[in-house]
């Protein structure tokens, strides 16, 4: 049984560099769904920080990303509207992660391989930030048991920055968090034993080679030179953590890593199902980390302020989220 779908939908799409405008468009075709698939309404959707390649035009060449209409947005919340999965049903409301990155749409279609039935724990609307923390979740996951001591370090203190805060004290490390934007009024919510306002490259200048920690996260991405400061501070035997959005190209100090005999792995998630569920879960059982954690909703037809304010680091903005049902902007 399928819910009434209409036959056009809006969208929101990009026409410029950072420059949204709404359009209307064929709404997905539920005639050609195939096995395991489903539409679904949006209901809500939350910006993160691999989105912003795209929204200025720089997405290392997946033009076809940046002028598609829905794009980019992948964290989502939606009701199923129809259905060939065995296991999502029409009505349910679900939580993934679209592989397209098309979520900026009344509807999407999206495999059942990355969705999840909703929690009925978790409030409807900020069901989605157990998304990024899935893939938190499956990043920890990987990192070595045996670490030469406990103590760990992440840069980048924005939504997903802190969620590693969060999962890794959760582990029982002694968590350092550095970042040039002041977060001293919200980092006691998330697990930060010490809070560093400052540039990584300066304090991993002063950090003792005795005292480096034993695991460092970059949150941030985008820059080489931090990939050499988690290096030059790491433990040795410790383990990095790259989750940032890296550069196609970078050179690191290898000589360095090998002397020190550590460890690196990236962040790509392929088990969705386990890690969307056991994400719910920790939300579920972690409130904060979206009634501290989301500051900033807006409608998606105002994606372009959302977006303008998703881009620039800033005290007191958090997770933005995009939310269908509050009152849509007059034009």
């Amino acid at each position: 049984m399928n819910e009434e779908i209409g036959i056009t939908m809006w969208a929101m799409q990009l026409v410029a560099p950072q420059k949204f405008k709404r359009v209307m468009i064929d709404a997905p075709d539920q005639e050609t769904l195939g096995p395991g698939e489903v539409i679904a309404e949006l209901v809500a959707g939350g910006l993160c920080g691999s989105d912003l390649p795209t929204f200025f035009g720089r997405s290392g060449g997946q033009s076809i990303r940046e002028t598609v209409p829905g794009a980019p947005m992948h964290e989502v919340v939606g009701k199923v509207l129809a259905t060939r999965s065995a296991r999502l049903k029409v009505g349910d409301f679900v939580v993934g992660a679209l592989p397209q990155y098309i979520g900026i749409a009344e509807q999407f279609r999206c495999p059942d391989s990355n969705l999840v039935r909703m929690d009925p724990r978790l409030p409807r609307i900020e069901a989605v930030t157990a998304q990024p923390v899935a893939t938190v979740l499956n990043s920890v996951a990987r990192i070595p048991t045996e670490l030469p001591n406990r103590r760990a370090a992440v840069f980048g203190l924005g939504p997903l920055g802190l969620a590693f805060c969060h999962v890794l004290k959760s582990k029982g490390f002694e968590v350092t968090g550095i970042d040039r934007v002041d977060r001293s009024e919200v980092v006691e919510h998330f697990g930060i034993d010490h809070f560093v306002h400052d540039s990584v490259e300066h304090w991993a200048r002063q950090v003792n080679q005795m005292e480096g920690p034993a695991v460092v996260v970059d949150a941030i991405g985008h820059d080489q030179d931090l990939v050499i400061a988690a290096i030059g501070v790491l433990a040795a035997h410790g383990h990095f953590v790259e989750f940032g959005l890296a550069e196609e190209w970078a050179v690191l100090p290898l000589r360095k890593f090998l002397q020190k005999h550590l460890s690196m792995h990236a962040c790509t998630t392929t088990d969705w199902i386990r890690f969307l569920e056991e994400g719910q879960r920790y939300v579920a059982e972690h409130p904060e980390l979206y009634e501290i954690g989301v500051t900033h909703r807006f409608h998606p037809w105002d994606a372009q302020k959302a977006f303008e304010l998703h881009s620039v680091p800033q005290q007191g903005r958090l997770k933005v989220l995009l939310v269908p049902g509050l009152e849509a902007p007059t034009e």
